[in-house]
């Protein structure tokens, strides 16, 4: 494969660069924070060259002439590639790795001799088939943030974690069993501080049930949960959760009462996604959880009188959205 070393003129700035057949180097005296392709985005390490592979199929070959040295590695991919054992391993200065597509496979030893990798990012725009093993963390000793779109955590018995000592953060977001997915989570509970996990259809959350006991999380900073749709929520559903930073979900009339006896404590900020419930019963919700802020989307009108609005007086900011308004309407409420 043959690599070739040329310089490209961007708004007057003059950019060295690498380029194969299918992959651009930067290297490490380019201003450019971020590298864009098909609205995803490489971000650029400012110690040497990021790495942008379109299209790959044949991993070994497609990387075969990239310097070892880099710290960032993207990867596009849009026919099923499958990252093999030791596929990486060359990279052993790699600290970010980002994958776009639907993986065919996910070798068991895919990410052996990654020791420096801090960042995992793994996105796909549909929900993947591919499972990540639960080996494939086996050398991931200073992995602190990883990114699932639309993959799944492994399966991992009794938390036999071996690396990911040092999580800190996860982001999940696709099609998943929110019980399921909390007794995965619960593996990091020790180190764990920020926590998102976005889902489409929530379908009945309940209490877990776990075959390890980590219900605790004494790391936690941070708590975003994002539901487009609920069914039921379940008594203590979130008996592991009771502060959350930010909520988004619908809100019915039985949410409204489920809600209440999920477990939760404390929300600094909820989202509710409003069809027909008086605004009373919303209001309800304001001290009991604690909430500070207040963010509804609604999509019909109904008179209020005062008293409706009596147990919003804590709030510090309510917003109200709605396709029925020429512009969104944001309250912040001083205390007297």
């Amino acid at each position: 494969m043959d690599l070739f070393f040329f310089f490209l003129i961007v708004e007057g700035l003059c950019v060295s660069a690498w380029i194969s057949r299918k992959c651009l180097v930067l290297d490490e005296d380019n201003p450019y924070p971020n590298f864009a392709f098909n609205k995803m985005t490489c971000p650029r390490s400012q110690l040497t060259a990021t790495c942008n592979c379109m299209e790959v199929s044949n991993l070994a070959l497609e990387l075969s002439t990239i310097p070892t040295t880099i710290q960032v590695l993207c990867l596009w991919d849009s026919s099923g590639m499958k990252i093999p054992h030791n596929g990486l391993r060359k990279f052993s200065h790699l600290q970010s790795l980002y994958i776009y597509g639907c993986l065919s496979a996910i070798d068991p030893e895919a990410f052996r001799g990654l020791a420096h990798l801090q960042m995992l990012f793994i996105d796909s725009s549909k929900q993947c088939n591919a499972s990540l093993p639960s080996q494939v963390f086996s050398d991931l000793n200073n992995l602190e943030d990883v990114k699932l779109n639309n993959y799944e955590l492994p399966q991992m018995e009794m938390c036999d974690l071996t690396g990911l000592s040092r999580m800190k953060r996860l982001d999940i977001k696709g099609s998943v069993n929110f019980t399921d997915l909390f007794c995965k989570v619960s593996c990091f509970s020790t180190t764990l501080e920020y926590l998102n996990i976005e889902m489409e259809d929530a379908g009945v959350l309940k209490p877990p049930i776990c075959t390890h006991e980590q219900y605790k999380f004494p790391s936690l900073k941070g708590v975003r949960i994002l539901f487009r749709n609920i069914d039921t929520i379940e008594n203590n559903a979130f008996k592991c959760f009771k502060n959350i930073t930010f909520l988004s979900m619908p809100m019915d009339y039985v949410l409204q009462s489920q809600i209440l006896n999920s477990g939760i404590q404390q929300i600094d900020q909820v989202e509710l996604h409003i069809t027909e419930i008086h605004m009373k019963y919303i209001c309800e919700i304001v001290p009991l959880l604690s909430v500070k802020k207040l963010y509804l989307n609604v999509q019909s009108f109904q008179e209020y009188s005062d008293s409706s609005w009596e147990n919003c007086a804590t709030l510090e900011e309510i917003s109200l959205q709605s396709n029925l308004l020429a512009t969104d309407l944001r309250f912040f409420i001083l205390s007297s």
